[in-house]
């Protein structure tokens, strides 16, 4: 009876060692499983440090163009003053242009108004040259009718007038 109570101590031992023995490979498949968890939680970790850095730096470059951005649109609003600014000087210079355009044509019309005046009073000034002439030449010929015709003076007018040289 000992040996069949030591039998069933073995067979209960034996049953227990068994248990015991899953439970160790329980224990040891857990073990394994949470060292694979704490490889892949490393493993995790690192992608995680590694996305974590590509987004920092993903949002330190979107911060920067994003400040570029903005200087850019300032840039360009100052561009867009400066241009209307430009297309303001450019509308009034073509005013001032149209105007100064509308001078010289009005000029020239004047310089052609002015050389058909200088022609005109040129002629005016030959004709009046030679009706001149015509009158000095009448003068001329009226004067040596007039001494042909005149009588001599008397003595005393020719002395008063001292034309008594001449009549010796």
């Amino acid at each position: 009876m000992e040996t069949h109570n030591l039998e069933t101590k073995l067979s209960g031992s034996k049953d227990e060692v068994m248990r015991l023995q899953e439970e160790v490979e329980r224990v040891y498949a857990a073990l394994e499983k949470a060292q694979k968890s704490q490889r892949d939680a490393e493993q995790y970790k690192d992608e995680f440090d590694q996305l974590k850095t590509r987004y920092d730096q993903s949002l330190s470059d979107a911060t920067q163009r994003g400040e570029e951005l903005k200087s850019i649109r300032s840039e360009n609003t100052k561009l867009k003053k400066d241009f209307e600014a430009a297309q303001a000087t450019i509308q009034r210079l073509q005013g001032e242009l149209l105007t100064k355009q509308e001078e010289v044509d009005r000029i020239a019309a004047l310089r052609e108004e002015l050389a058909t005046t200088k022609n005109n009073r040129d002629r005016l000034q030959e004709a009046l040259k030679v009706r001149d002439e015509d009158v000095a030449w009448l003068r001329s010929h009226v004067a040596q009718l007039t001494q042909q015709l005149a009588l001599p003076p008397s003595q005393e007018e020719a002395r008063a007038k001292s034309w008594w040289q001449f009549w010796r």
